[in-house]
């Protein structure tokens, strides 16, 4: 825990009839581990891709932490030669990971981009000319992902039969994604352990199926699909690595005081910490008061103020009046901060 703490008795016209000032700081030990935050799906968009059509403009709304989007893009590429120029997130250009083709008849592109921005914004794909047939985009948005190394070695197979399938290299801890593409399939139905993300069939005359999925880690993930009937496909997989956990709190509060006081309310001041000790921005304050001193066993029943601030930048003054009060009265207060885990001083 870690709050500072005080007591004040408070007088029944607002003067002071006995005052004692104590600050107590408490440290409850936060031992860094080496355990990671889980990769979650946080938002997915779609849409189908129609013969001729050069550019596509997909609505996608992305939230969450340690964000991580991945656009997977699966295209009939019947002349060969249909690929991805390019893609776009609120104009923020994204990388390519990895592409794979099985000549005339399914491709395969995926790109990403590392913490894309928050809210609701438009993908574009363009594309390298007007569509031979018709291609399948999905948008999806992972959080929890390390934000340096955000994903494992592309893997990509192709070939003709009734079932595609890609080994993913992964670990435990990961979360593996993977796309397909199809020329002329009955089904697409995701194998064993998978979760399907996506699944569109374009009109027949367009002659394209696109899905993708998720599973989770281990040494070797196998994504398959089951095709229905015999057919061309190309499939690629990557594994998405998780962020490193937060176990550092914000520091305890050292500076705890008090201001003006009156019949029925105190004002309090202190001095912010941070996210990550004594760095960054906290999340939370919360400020407790009680008749008798408070401490690690009793805090929980100790009453909580209202409206406590919003946390500012890490150095800041904070101040805060505590209001409701009984005159005549010594009251414990004492303040606990809280990071987005949270973590707590």
């Amino acid at each position: 825990m870690g709050p500072g703490r005080l007591s004040w008795t408070l007088g029944s016209g607002g003067a002071c009839l006995g005052a004692s000032l104590v600050v107590a700081l408490f440290i409850l030990a936060l031992v860094p581990g080496t355990s990671a935050a889980q990769v979650t799906v946080a938002d997915t968009s779609t849409a189908l891709v129609a013969t001729a059509e050069t550019s596509k403009t997909v609505s996608h709304t992305t939230s969450g932490a340690n964000r991580l989007m991945i656009v997977g893009i699966s295209i009939n590429n019947n002349t060969s030669s249909d690929a991805v120029d390019s893609v776009t997130y609120n104009g923020v250009p994204l990388d390519t990971i990895g592409t794979v083709t099985n000549t005339n008849d399914a491709r395969v592109e995926m790109w990403r981009l590392i913490a894309p921005p928050t809210g609701t914004h438009d993908v574009v794909v363009k594309f390298n000319q007007g569509l031979s047939d018709a291609a399948v985009i999905a948008v999806i948005t992972f959080t929890g992902v390390h934000q340096t190394t955000s994903f494992g070695t592309f893997a990509s197979t192709i070939g003709t039969s009734l079932t595609a399938s890609v080994d993913v290299p992964s670990a435990v801890g990961e979360l593996v994604l993977d796309v397909v593409s199809a020329e002329t399939p009955t089904t697409l139905t995701a194998g064993a352990g998978q979760t399907e993300r996506w699944n569109k069939i374009a009109p027949a005359a367009w002659d394209e199926f696109g899905a993708g999925s998720t599973e989770p880690g281990a040494p070797t993930v196998t994504m398959s699909w089951a095709l229905g009937t015999s057919d061309h496909w190309a499939t690629a997989g990557v594994s998405i690595k998780p962020a490193a956990a937060d176990v550092t709190a914000p520091d305890a509060v050292a500076d705890l005081a008090t201001g003006t006081v009156t019949s029925s309310s105190i004002d309090l001041s202190w001095t912010a910490p941070g996210d990550d000790g004594a760095t960054g921005t906290a999340t939370t304050y919360d400020v407790r008061y009680s008749t008798s001193a408070i401490n690690d066993g009793n805090w929980a029943s100790a009453t909580q103020a209202s409206g406590e601030p919003s946390p500012q930048v890490a150095g800041s003054s904070e101040s805060f009046t505590v209001t409701g009060l009984l005159s005549s009265t010594t009251y414990y207060f004492a303040i606990k901060t809280s990071d987005e885990v949270p973590n707590e001083s």
